[in-house]
């Protein structure tokens, strides 16, 4: 029997909520709601990675009153990763927008 094959869009999301759940203890719930901050323009946008392809954004959201960094695929709909504080991402966005 064949394993059924995961998009792209399945691993990013895998990926987010693995790692939200591992840095912030957030609950698989929390993405989704971060996500439709993004989509219904609620979220602060902070710019886009100038290094990496046009598709990436990074925002800033809220969840139970408290604010994270993410970056969001916007081709896919997806939040790709919550980041941790401080991070190799704040260089790349203005100090201004963080």
């Amino acid at each position: 029997m064949r394993r059924k094959k995961i998009t792209k869009k399945q691993a990013q999301q895998w990926h987010a909520r693995k790692r939200a759940k591992e840095r912030f203890s957030l609950p698989p719930k929390a993405i989704e709601a971060m996500e439709y901050q993004i989509q219904n323009g609620m979220s602060i946008y902070c710019g886009s990675s100038e290094v990496s392809s046009n598709r990436i954004t990074f925002h800033k959201v809220f969840y139970q009153n408290e604010m994270y960094k993410v970056i969001y695929d916007k081709v896919r709909r997806v939040v790709v990763t919550v980041l941790p504080p401080g991070g190799k991402f704040e260089n790349e966005v203005s100090e201004k927008t963080w």
